[in-house]
């Protein structure tokens, strides 16, 4: 073997050490490719629970806005029933200070009678 020969084999062999080093390489990558498809899918899957629960979330959110819109409606028409009651039950105190007021007058005029009664027959 001349020394054109041993550098040829030599060149071969490096060569063939390369392709190996470029072939695991390569395997290497793709097996890292399917790591990282198989991880995004499982996030993928994650992601579409997030958006469902938050889809549900959001569902809830709206039925406890209506339900407090609802509320302040109720709360609004009890805060009107209050006050007419309030201005009803007021005139009623008005009128019983006036009934009173026209029961002491009969009961004072009664007492005079009574008692011009009590003059006459004595």
């Amino acid at each position: 073997m001349d020394g054109h020969q041993i550098v040829k084999e030599a060149i071969y062999l490096e060569e063939k050490e390369l392709l190996k080093l470029i072939l695991e390489k390569t395997v290497a990558t793709e097996k890292n490719v399917k790591e990282l498809t198989t991880r995004l899918g499982g996030l993928d899957k994650r992601f579409d629970g997030l958006e469902g629960r938050i889809d549900g979330l959001e569902k809830r959110f709206q039925r406890v806005e209506n339900d407090v819109n609802k509320l302040k409606e109720e709360q609004g028409m009890i805060k009107q029933a209050v006050m007419e009651t309030n201005k009803n039950v007021k005139q009623l105190m008005e009128d019983q200070k006036s009934t009173y007021e026209i029961l002491s007058e009969h009961d004072v005029a009664i007492r005079a009678i009574r008692r011009r009664i009590q003059k006459l027959e004595a």
